[in-house]
């Protein structure tokens, strides 16, 4: 049985008393835009033994010509508003921060409103964090409970 966080505890993790919503302005709390680049190492030893095919390279050509696009970093740490760090760095149990799951209920999530955001600002594709460092997924999975 997983204990509860104790309410100054909370407190003291959280920036409001509710969670963040996700409307547009509270979206700059939780989305992260760049210009990316992708850059090979070819002096690795993987990458000599790699031969990509050419769909992969068409690919690849496509992403950095693409240059602007939206990395979304999302999960139950955004219920802190701390960022995906925010278990390491202010040093919260494993216990503790697996309770933060049960109430991470995205009710405002307006995924066609996202998309129209990104679109206007003229990014070419989205990225979403589907799956964290800190193990929480955002699809089901048999080798997790998160």
């Amino acid at each position: 049985m997983k204990s509860e966080i104790p309410v100054e505890r909370e407190k003291k993790l959280m920036l409001a008393e509710k969670p963040l919503g996700l409307a547009p302005r509270g979206i700059a709390l939780i989305v992260l835009c760049t210009i990316f680049a992708a850059f090979a190492d070819s002096s690795s030893e993987a990458s000599s033994t790699y031969t990509p095919t050419a769909a992969n390279l068409a690919a690849r050509e496509w992403f950095q010509d693409a240059k602007f696009g939206l990395w979304i970093h999302w999960g139950i740490y955004s219920l802190l508003g701390k960022g995906e760090w925010v278990m390491h760095v202010k040093k919260i149990g494993v216990t503790e921060y697996e309770n933060l799951a049960s109430r991470f209920n995205p009710t405002d999530f307006d995924p066609a409103e996202w998309v129209a955001l990104a679109k206007t600002a003229g990014m070419k594709y989205i990225t979403i964090t589907s799956k964290h460092h800190d193990g929480f997924c955002m699809f089901h999975t048999r080798q997790t409970d998160w």
